[in-house]
């Protein structure tokens, strides 16, 4: 399993097709100060009956959010409030590729060059949605079967590494696979789909996937040879291999031809096995190099991606953050949340703005403010799924809400909070 590094500011995107960088699941960086939101835990006590004291003028926020670096308060599950020094016995990354690519049962050295990243262990089983029915021009009722072989076949070669499971739920896949007839869609026409992989310090946190269901250049009709090998292509990406291989035999060579079978070569699944078989010193001396990957990405999207978009504008505000323009940061990631109201982490980090937010309103005795930002935290975090992060805010919104003597609203929080506890 990766180490954790609370990652904001590392996350980047990765679109596969060259090696391109573009959620969690759990996996998701930790930008919710939950020392300062403990701070509110005296706050009852400190107003007492006689109501809270007006708020000082002119009272925004100096301190918050706070840049994830800063952050002190750790917990047995946080990652730590800085991330890892390399220690002095790590790989030398030159050493790694020159052993990697001198392996010649797979390809996994060519993946390397441009970095790796793969999924961590607790977000598994990785669940999955498959799209089952669309409208769009081509698609055929067999094709949600092949794209779930096509996950079935890498998993059952992965010698139990990969697990995964198969959801009937967007809001809680890893996952999301879609179809589409629009060529405007995929970064090549040479592979038939495109998957956007987005990954973090810790690994990938969500990927999202688009399959054709127009005929490739040249072909009259799409066989099920063809779709089942474009489906084990972009299940390979999406489960690791974020790049290609350089022999046209193997599945993840960079072009799918149509008279090629839709079978796993030994170097397939060697390649994924070699990913997932690293300890995390090795992988981490090797990750992906997040800024270049994004540069690509930016250049070839050129705009025409939301999800890319959202994830560009969450690696501005992490930057805006370092900058202590926290005003900017929300509004960058309040435009994301509108690019693509899915995305796990950007969910996880506006909320996580918000909830800190939150917490200083309700220490300067500003109750509505506060009230406010819990409001607009929770559902984020919900999607977000930080639950620990969830159950500080709704206990914290709960505390303002009774001593603004909401009761109605305070009820509905209440049995939120007891729903997510069990108590």
């Amino acid at each position: 399993m990766l180490k954790k590094a609370p990652s904001l500011k590392l996350l980047a995107i990765l679109t596969v097709y060259h090696l391109l960088s573009s959620t969690p699941c759990r996996a998701q960086p930790k930008n919710w100060d939950q020392g300062l939101s403990k701070m509110m835990d005296g706050l009852e006590k400190e107003v007492g009956n006689d109501g809270p004291p007006p708020p000082p003028e002119a009272a925004p926020p100096s301190k918050l959010p706070l840049e994830p670096d800063e952050i002190k308060q750790e917990t047995p599950s946080s990652p730590p409030a800085t991330p890892p020094q390399a220690s002095s016995t790590a790989p030398d990354r030159s050493r790694v590729l020159s052993e990697l690519l001198a392996l010649k049962d797979n390809y996994l050295g060519n993946i390397a060059e441009e970095g790796l990243t793969r999924w961590e262990a607790e977000n598994m089983p990785i669940k999955i949605f498959i799209e089952k029915s669309s409208s769009v021009k081509g698609f055929d009722q067999s094709y949600p079967t092949i794209l779930e072989n096509a996950f079935k076949s890498w998993a059952d070669k992965s010698q139990g590494k990969l697990k995964i499971n198969f959801s009937d739920s967007v809001e809680e896949a890893h996952i999301v696979c879609r179809w589409t007839d629009d060529r405007n869609d995929l970064m090549s026409q040479k592979e038939g789909g495109n998957t956007v992989v987005v990954p973090t310090e810790e690994g990938i946190a969500s990927v999202d996937m688009k399959i054709l269901t127009l005929p490739a250049p040249n072909a009259d009709s799409i066989s099920p040879n063809y779709m089942g090998r474009v489906c084990l292509h972009e299940a390979g990406h999406a489960l690791g291999l974020t790049g290609h291989s350089p022999e046209r035999a193997d599945v993840m060579f960079a072009t799918v031809y149509t008279s090629d079978p839709a079978v796993l070569t030994d170097r397939d699944t060697n390649s994924l096995n070699e990913l997932y078989s690293m300890d995390e010193e090795t992988i981490a001396g090797i990750r992906l190099n997040q800024d270049r990957a994004m540069q690509k990405t930016n250049t070839i999207l050129d705009g025409r991606n939301p999800q890319v978009n959202a994830v560009q504008l969450n690696n501005e505000a992490a930057r805006a953050l370092k900058a202590n323009q926290f005003e900017v940061a929300m509004k960058k990631l309040e435009a994301a949340h509108k690019l693509d109201p899915g995305n796990k982490l950007v969910c996880a980090n506006l909320g996580a703005v918000y909830a800190n937010y939150g917490s200083i309103a309700g220490m300067t005795f500003n109750l509505k403010g506060a009230a406010d930002y819990y409001r607009k935290a929770v559902p984020l975090l919900e999607t977000g799924n930080n639950k620990p992060a969830l159950i500080q805010v709704l206990g914290n919104y709960l505390k303002v809400l009774n001593i603004l003597n909401n009761k109605v609203e305070a009820n509905k929080v209440e049995a939120k909070l007891q729903s997510i506890t069990g108590h």
